[in-house]
């Protein structure tokens, strides 16, 4: 019987626990943050198809995320709602980067491929919306269970 340390989900009955995967990486329980995903799989799959034969939007280069790349960033949000962002010469921190571009724009994050990411947020405007999403289908698994 494998042992129940601070990592394991097992208790000492041998039972497991209502534990998540973030917990079991993370037993600090204060530093668990979980986001809802707002977009279903078909509807990053269906961004995805959209961002795959465009051409980079924007690049993001040495001087990082700067108050004119935001302004740039968010204009082009705006107008266009998907965005695909080429990371040039920040390839290791791109991770980090993604994270604080989202929080900072309120843009999802589709994808990352290598080093290029696709971002969406829709227009503020209805009227002005470009990209319709199809539509989830969480909403009739909710409703027959």
């Amino acid at each position: 019987m494998p042992s129940a340390g601070p990592k394991s989900p097992i208790s000492a009955a041998g039972k497991t626990s209502a534990v998540t995967r973030n917990q079991i990486s993370n037993p600090d329980m204060s530093k668990i943050v979980s986001m809802p995903s707002l977009l279903t799989n078909p509807q990053r799959k269906f961004l995805r198809g959209l961002a795959h034969n465009a051409p980079p939007t924007m690049h993001l280069g040495k001087n990082g995320l700067t108050p004119n790349f935001y302004k740039s960033f968010e204009t082009a949000l705006t107008c266009h709602e998907v965005l695909k962002l080429r990371f040039a010469n920040l390839q290791d921190e791109r991770k980090e980067l993604s994270s604080e571009i989202e929080a900072a724009t309120g843009a999802i994050l589709v994808s990352m491929v290598g080093h290029t990411a696709v971002y969406y947020r829709p227009s503020p405007d209805p009227e002005k919306r470009k990209v319709v999403l199809p539509r989830s289908n969480r909403a009739q698994f909710d409703a027959t269970a």
